[in-house]
């Protein structure tokens, strides 16, 4: 019985000893995907959550060897990957994404937001980058701004999961709008919708796009990650939004 408890201790020790050195890089302090490493570890895993502007970012840090982990939107997942040679692998999926258009409240659709300013998160940020694929993909052009820009905000783009805390009570002075249904969209997105389940003051359905997250590594590192990914795996089945 005692050997039988013991080799128990050493597997479970074992479990998340190989994670005790790995450098997962996720996203904000305040964001969900730097949440979601934090979880990882309260189950048990070690990684070092290194803190990042988002997808962007974290994809940089990755193909430059500074990070053996990494999440990231899918979307700029398969843009980046068509200039590296395909270079990095998607292992685990996580949860979709909506995409988010608040904007002030004297705004009624998405080509009012043309030549307006927009402010999505850092430069590198999974946000910014879906911000500009809805300027290519809806003819519009935006001004990307910083949260102090003197001239003020229009509008704010972010790509979150659902229901999200940032968004739990109603923003004075601004409001949800839809984004119009196109075909490329739905060539790249999953369609999606808000509703007054997800946040109590919405009166009506906010049409939008979802995208997914996902867990990527190195493709010359998918089979040195396999087991630890599938560790992963068992610890979260069944668990899709742990952080909202």
């Amino acid at each position: 019985m005692k050997l039988i408890t013991s080799l128990v201790i050493v597997f479970i020790t074992s479990l998340y000893a190989d994670s005790k050195s790995i450098k997962f890089a996720s996203g904000p302090v305040d964001g969900e995907y730097h949440k979601y490493v934090d979880r990882l570890n309260e189950k048990g895993f070690k990684f070092k959550n290194i803190v990042s502007i988002g997808s962007g970012d974290n994809l940089k840090k990755l193909y430059e060897d500074k990070v053996d982990l990494a999440i990231s939107q899918v979307d700029i997942l398969k843009f980046i990957n068509k200039k590296i040679d395909n270079s990095i692998k998607d292992v685990m999926p996580l949860y979709y994404e909506e995409i988010y258009l608040l904007v002030k409240d004297d705004i009624n659709s998405l080509k009012d937001l043309n030549n307006k300013n927009i402010y999505c998160g850092g430069f590198d940020s999974g946000s910014c980058f879906t911000a500009n694929f809805l300027e290519h993909e809806y003819n519009l052009h935006f001004n990307y701004v910083t949260l102090d820009d003197k001239d003020g905000i229009d509008a704010y783009i972010s790509v979150i999961g659902t229901p999200a805390t940032k968004y739990k009570y109603k923003i004075k002075g601004y409001k949800f709008i839809s984004l119009p249904r196109n075909k490329k969209m739905d060539l790249k997105y999953k369609r999606g919708v808000i509703t007054h389940k997800d946040y109590a003051y919405i009166k009506t359905h906010i049409e939008t796009y979802s995208v997914l997250s996902t867990i990527v590594v190195r493709k010359k590192d998918v089979v040195k990650y396999k087991k630890l990914i599938d560790k992963i795996k068992l610890k979260t089945k069944g668990i899709l939004k742990w952080v909202l």
